[in-house]
C-alpha cells in the first residue's frame, strides 16, 4: 500500500473510533438524558432550566417601578448561566440620570442563580430625580441593566423655562 492509501485508511479508522467520543464531548455520560448535562456534584441536570423551555436569559429587576427618598428597593434576578463552581459574584451599579454612580455591590448567587439585595433610597449621593440605572454583571460576558424612578426629597418641579419669542425683524 502506498502512503497516501495509508494516510487515507489511518484518517477513516480515526474517523469511525471518534464517533464514540461524542457523549462526553457534549458533557452527556452514561445516565444522562438528551437534554442533560453533569452539575459540579456529578448529578444529571437539565441543560435549559427546570422548564426545559430553553436558556435562561439574565435578567434583575426592582419590586416598583419607582421610589421616594428613604423607600427600600429590592432588586432581584437571574444570572441564567451559572458559573460552574458559583464563586462568580454578580456586580451591580446603580447610576443617576447623569450617568453617575450611586452605589455599588457584589452579590452571591445561589446554585440556581437567583441573587436579591435590599437597599435604601437615598442619601448624599441621590441628589437628582429622575430615572435611574441599574446596571448588573456576571462574570466577563453576561450583562443586563433596568430603571426605575427616583423623586429626591425636597424636590420641588420647576415649570419650563419659556422660549422668548424671536423679535420682528425691521422693515425696509
Amino acid at each position: 500500500m502506498n502512503i497516501p492509501g495509508r494516510l487515507l485508511l489511518g484518517m477513516m479508522v480515526i474517523s469511525i473510533l471518534s464517533y464514540g467520543f461524542s457523549a462526553s464531548s457534549f458533557a452527556q455520560f452514561a445516565g444522562c438524558g438528551p437534554n442533560e448535562v453533569r452539575n459540579v456534584e456529578g448529578e444529571c441536570v437539565s441543560a435549559f432550566g427546570d422548564d426545559k423551555s430553553g436558556p435562561q436569559a439574565f435578567t434583575v429587576k426592582t419590586d416598583q417601578p419607582s421610589y421616594n427618598d428613604r423607600n427600600t428597593i429590592r432588586i432581584s434576578g437571574n444570572v441564567g448561566t451559572v458559573n460552574e463552581n458559583y464563586e462568580v459574584a454578580v456586580t451591580l451599579m446603580l447610576l443617576d440620570p447623569d450617568g453617575n454612580i450611586v452605589a455599588i455591590n457584589q452579590l452571591p448567587t445561589d446554585s440556581s442563580g437567583a441573587f436579591s439585595i435590599a437597599i435604601t433610597a437615598g442619601g448624599p449621593l441621590w441628589k437628582l430625580t429622575g430615572d435611574y440605572e441599574i446596571r448588573a454583571q456576571y462574570g466577563g460576558t453576561q450583562k443586563t441593566s433596568t430603571t426605575f424612578s427616583f423623586t429626591a426629597s425636597g424636590f420641588i418641579p420647576q415649570p419650563p423655562e419659556p422660549e422668548p419669542e424671536p423679535e420682528p425683524e425691521p422693515e425696509q
